[in-house]
């Protein structure tokens, strides 16, 4: 077990790749990784504190409760082998990339505020399922032999979306909002999908099926 207490953000100056077993950060000044971390059991960020990865690659692989602040703008890797619980609490954003990978059966909660890339590779046959609607400002990612719930959230998406594996899409609402051109690939149905763009067009590179209501 590591804890980062106290309120002086502490000075890391890593010259290799930590890994830890269970994680706890309850530092108020913010805890600020310099090099990629591995987390094997557990990430915990307590309620004022602040876990700031910047452009580093965090690999967890175990479960996350976070009642504080997460930012990352490089690269945060859900992989569990095992069950998991991955709470985003309400203050988790993203300016890189977030994946929702590993092979095992993953619970998400927590209402995280946006996130830029999204990918989903987890390969257990539950599939991945959110606990809030998601704005993703940039791509939206399923890879092949990868199950996404839709269920009933609303998912604003600035970018590409590209299905190579399933998603279950409930009554569920896909929205493309961004401002470029974008593009849909997708080997599932659409329950509703809207386009609300103030500049560019909609792409699409597939057969593209909407069971609800195209917008």
């Amino acid at each position: 077990i590591v804890n980062f207490n106290g309120s002086v953000s502490p000075v890391l100056n890593s010259s290799s790749p930590p890994q830890y077993g269970y994680l706890n950060i309850n530092n108020t000044g913010g805890v600020n990784p310099s090099v990629d971390w591995t987390i094997l059991y557990s990430l915990t960020v307590g309620s004022g504190a602040s876990f700031n990865s910047g452009l580093t690659t965090q690999n967890l692989y175990g479960t996350l409760t976070n009642n504080g602040t997460i930012t990352s703008s490089g690269v945060f890797n859900f992989l569990p082998s095992t069950a998991a619980t991955e709470n985003m609490g309400s203050l988790f954003s993203s300016t890189g990339i977030v994946n929702f990978g590993g092979a095992g059966a993953m619970t998400l909660a927590g209402t995280p505020t946006f996130f830029r890339d999204v990918i989903i590779s987890n390969t257990n046959v539950s599939g991945i399922t959110p606990s809030s609607n998601w704005n993703i400002t940039n791509d939206f990612t399923v890879n092949s032999g990868a199950v996404f719930n839709a269920s009933t959230r609303t998912y604003f998406v600035g970018g590409d979306i590209s299905n190579n594996g399933t998603i279950n899409s409930g009554t569920s609402t896909f929205t493309l909002n961004g401002s470029s051109t974008q593009d849909i690939y997708s080997l599932s149905a659409f329950r509703n999908l809207t386009l609300s763009k103030s500049a560019a067009s909609a792409t699409i590179s597939s057969n593209v099926a909407v069971n609800g209501i195209l917008n």
